[in-house]
This record gives structure tokens, C-alpha cells and sequence, in this order.
């Protein structure tokens, strides 16, 4: 019986991971940390780190995180919007957008601007 409800607990927080997952990518531009994952969706820390890794292969903050940086190069692209404003709509400060931009893609928002806009 242990083994069933081990099992069944695992598929729920698997099916939680998942409505966060979509939640993260429709919020992104929110202030969204640890604390208020865990309130919204009823589960402990280490549960919801636990299955969201399972799922994503990543931690909520790293998903996060590389979803604001995939919008911000989206309005690199297409806009001409300075950085600071770009920031601010994919929910970072203008110092996190260069640090997380530069880590995930190897270029500045400035140079990937430079390489890429349509």
C-alpha cells in the first residue's frame, strides 16, 4: 500500500509541477520566488523543487529565469526598446538582464541586438 500512495503522491506533484510550469511562462514578468510557488500550489520546497526538476530538468528559478531571457532576445529583436525597459517587462532589473543574458547566451543584450534584429 505504501508503494501505491508513494506512487499516487508522485503523479500529483508531477501534475503540480506541470500547472506551474505553465504558470511561470504566463507570469513571467511577476516577482516570483520560491515562497510563493510553494503557497500557490500547496506544496512543501523541496516537493515542488523535486518535481519541477523531474519535469524540466531544471530548478523553478533557472525555468524562470530562461524564459525571461528568451522574451527579452524576442524584443531585442523586434523592438527597439533599451534595455532597461526590457528588463522591467520580462520581470528582472537591468543589471540581472545582462548578467543572466550574458550566462545564457554569451552575448550582451546590446550585441545580441547587434547580431540578430530583423
Amino acid at each position: 500500500m505504501g508503494s501505491f500512495l508513494a506512487q499516487w503522491k508522485e503523479k500529483q506533484d508531477l501534475e503540480r509541477a506541470k500547472e506551474i510550469k505553465e504558470f511561470l511562462e504566463n507570469n513571467c514578468q511577476e516577482m516570483i520566488d520560491a515562497l510563493f510557488l510553494t503557497k500557490k500550489f500547496g506544496m512543501n520546497t523541496s516537493c515542488l523543487r523535486i518535481a519541477f526538476k523531474t519535469l524540466t530538468n531544471q530548478t523553478p528559478h533557472a525555468y524562470l529565469t530562461m524564459i525571461r531571457i528568451e522574451k527579452a532576445k524576442k524584443l531585442l529583436q523586434k523592438t527597439d526598446l533599451n534595455a532597461t525597459i526590457i528588463a522591467a517587462r520580462v520581470g528582472l532589473d537591468k543589471t540581472n538582464l545582462y548578467k543572466h543574458f550574458k550566462k545564457l547566451t554569451g552575448f550582451t543584450p546590446a550585441q545580441w541586438r547587434e547580431h540578430h534584429s530583423e
